[in-house]
């Protein structure tokens, strides 16, 4: 892959930066559209502003905290944890759906959105030196491109089957 300027021993960790770039970046476009579908179902649009004003106070002090809490963990624990409660904290939300589990939801969404970011970056930054990432990292985020580009292109195919059920 010599016009991509990827050296052997990288294609792998090139290829993981790449996939995860593209996985996250969809889900957070499938996360953030569902979240605010629900949300706007159940509450008004004036509802809506003040969400939008205690969102990023709440989920920025949680993500401080909560990367705090997990600071002397490793990076696999780290994002294996962060994975797993994002992953269990969402289910348990969607599957007891209330006007506040709503609220929380939209809270959450933002929340695991920073703090997946952080541990992306966070894992790219050891996976690379700085000479490899100032070559690779367009690579790897136009995984992320590629996902908004499909992903987004698909939601309104997604919504009109969702709406019919």
């Amino acid at each position: 892959m010599s016009f991509l300027k990827i050296k052997e021993n990288e294609y792998l960790s090139t290829f993981y930066g790449f996939m995860y770039s593209f996985i996250i970046v969809g889900f957070f476009i499938v996360t953030k559209s569902f979240r605010d579908s629900l949300f706007l179902n159940n509450f008004t649009k004036s509802d809506l502003s003040y969400i939008y004003l205690f969102t990023p106070i709440i989920s920025g002090l949680l993500v401080w905290i909560t990367l705090l809490a997990v600071k002397k963990k490793t990076l696999f624990k780290k994002s294996l944890l962060t994975h797993l409660v994002i992953c269990v904290i969402s289910i348990i939300l969607l599957n007891h759906l209330s006007p506040a589990s709503i609220v929380i939801y939209y809270i959450f969404v933002e929340f695991h959105i920073g703090l997946i970011a952080i541990v992306f970056w966070d894992v790219l930054s050891e996976s690379f030196n700085n000479r490899q990432a100032k070559r690779l990292f367009t690579i790897i985020t136009s995984g992320g491109f590629l996902s908004a580009l499909i992903v987004g292109s698909t939601l309104p195919i997604l919504s009109k089957y969702f709406s019919q059920t």
